[in-house]
């Protein structure tokens, strides 16, 4: 189901073992971005915590969500946070990056199509 403009969301995510997890977003431009990563997991866990949202954007957008599920805490080095100024760098434009990195690993992905309400 699209979300519309100004809603928010927050994921549920749900793990029969103990680990990490790191969550990525990919944007439509092939930018890949770290929302969260290392947090531990012993069953489940919604993310963003209760402090703030997701929210669709204000256009209409494709995001892929990559979830990651390790034992150990992953080195993530060649990504760059949501947060940081630097994002719009070409060198983050890695989705190709992304899939040799999740290849022998467990993770899930979830697609959101934001649709803008006129």
């Amino acid at each position: 189901t699209p979300i519309c403009f100004s809603r928010s969301f927050k994921i549920k995510i749900k793990s029969t073992k103990k680990g990490y997890i790191t969550i990525f977003d990919i944007y439509d431009d092939g930018t890949v971005a770290i929302l969260a990563k290392n947090i531990p997991i012993k069953n489940s866990i919604t993310f963003p915590n209760e402090e703030y949202d997701l929210v669709a954007d204000n256009k209409d957008t494709i995001d892929l969500y990559v979830v990651i599920r390790s034992n150990k805490k992953l080195i993530l080095d060649d990504f760059a946070m949501a947060d940081e100024e630097f994002i719009t760098d070409e060198r983050y434009k890695n989705f190709d990056e992304l899939l040799r990195f999740i290849k022998n690993k467990t993770f899930t992905s979830l697609r959101v199509v934001t649709k803008h309400r006129l």
